[in-house]
């Protein structure tokens, strides 16, 4: 499987901004102040901003495995693995860390958590799907040429007039007569 390395570096980087606005959001900050504040809290903390890419890089190679083996990457099917995964992974590793201290108190934030993952997988999915170039398999390449390759051996036995190919048991021409 080939890594579409570009999709990948994007989706990481649209990841790491989506969750430094996402909590930023969910934390008090309006949105006219949030860009601010999102860049505010990159360069205070380069450290933990680094951090968050690399593990950011490491769930978009993730999801753009899990793109290229459910088929053909597209923006839909990048969207449908990244929203497969948030629930199913992303969402179910979060809630584990809220069951052992449950209380009603604790719903929002776990839905501000469970509710950022799913977002997050779905467009690194999606943005991995779109980008990535799509190949022909050999069997199109194949079966777009057959059809080529039989009118070239047709040409190739038809007769001098140009009406048919072969000559029958006879000696006769495939062509009128």
């Amino acid at each position: 499987m080939r890594i579409n390395w570009i999709g990948l570096i994007i989706a990481a980087i649209v990841i790491v901004l989506l969750r430094y606005a996402w909590y930023a959001h969910f934390g008090g900050a309006d949105w006219g102040h949030l860009v601010h504040q999102t860049i505010a809290d990159i360069q205070a903390n380069k450290k933990a901003a680094g951090l968050a890419l690399v593990n950011a890089l490491v769930l978009s190679f993730g999801l753009a495995w899990l793109t290229g083996s459910a088929g053909s990457p597209s923006l839909g099917g990048g969207l449908g693995a990244g929203l497969l995964a948030g629930v199913v992974f992303g969402g179910t590793t979060v809630a584990a860390n809220y069951i052992p201290h449950w209380s009603n108190a604790q719903v929002k934030p776990l839905l501000i958590d469970v509710g950022y993952l799913v977002l997050a997988y779905a467009i690194g999915g999606a943005l991995i799907g779109a980008t990535t170039r799509r190949r022909r398999s050999r069997s199109t390449v194949f079966d777009m040429a057959a059809p080529a390759a039989v009118g070239a051996a047709t040409i190739a036995l038809a007769d001098d007039d140009g009406h048919g190919g072969g000559h029958d048991d006879h000696g006769h021409g495939g062509g009128h007569h």
